[in-house]
């Protein structure tokens, strides 16, 4: 958890914090900062990251780079790891790129990705050594800033899934409940939840936020059952018309 990087400077700004730890805390936090972006600009595709011993490598649609930051969404991934295999693919790329520019194998630098030319060959190496260079910069000052910017790594997919909802809940806030809806009837509801829809019965999405107690999960999974409707009554609709079809079949 990142707590202390989101919540020391609040704490600082209140008087709970001292000087000396907060400033402690900033520093950090720009190393993070630093760690986080050379992370998603530390790109090489997925051959290249499993060549470099990183054997839990997702495959990329359409072959795609991947960047370190992508890699560390992966459960299980060590940044440290990451990052040596980074640094050392970043060494010996930009030897190959060299060649390349030089010309002394004719055509390719003996493993320069994706038959690069020479100047974006050149390019991508000088970018690939800045990015290594800086995490190991971050690594010898603190190896926690690391740690903490591979944290934002590993849960960026559902902060941007929970910012999604948010944004979809705001457009929604408007959207009308039926009268007679069946809270029950909704799954991942909290018993807690279902009770106090069901004693207010709001009339609309806004109404259903203002319910104290009713949670941020619950007001998304209550949008998206009454958007989509219920997966029941889709499959009970699917069951008959394969049962119609099957009757007539017989006929």
């Amino acid at each position: 958890d990142n707590a202390d990087l989101r919540l020391t400077a609040v704490g600082a700004e209140v008087g709970l914090v001292g000087a000396e730890r907060a400033a402690a805390a900033a520093a950090r936090r720009g190393l993070t900062e630093e760690a986080l972006g050379a992370l998603r600009a530390t790109r090489m595709s997925p051959h290249a990251w499993r060549a470099a011993g990183i054997v839990a490598t997702p495959s990329a649609r359409h072959g795609r780079p991947l960047s370190a930051a992508d890699l560390l969404i992966t459960n299980g991934v060590d940044p440290l790891d990451v990052v040596s295999a980074a640094c050392s693919y970043a060494t010996s790329f930009a030897a190959r790129s060299s060649q390349h520019h030089e010309g002394d194998d004719g055509g390719g630098g003996g493993g320069c990705d994706d038959n690069m030319t020479s100047s974006n060959a050149t390019l991508a190496a000088s970018e690939l050594l800045a990015a290594a260079a800086t995490l190991a910069h971050v690594i010898a000052i603190d190896v926690s800033a690391l740690q903490s910017a591979a944290t934002e790594c590993y849960y960026s997919p559902y902060l941007e899934r929970q910012r999604r909802d948010i944004a979809q809940l705001e457009r929604e806030e408007g959207m009308e409940l039926p009268r007679g809806l069946d809270y029950d009837a909704i799954g991942s509801l909290s018993t807690e939840d279902v009770e106090k829809l069901k004693e207010v019965r709001p009339a609309t999405m806004a109404a259903a936020s203002r319910i104290s107690g009713v949670t941020p999960s619950a007001l998304v999974t209550l949008m998206r059952y009454c958007t989509r409707g219920p997966a029941s009554e889709r499959a009970t609709r699917g069951g008959k018309r394969r049962l119609a079809s099957g009757a007539r079949q017989q006929q």
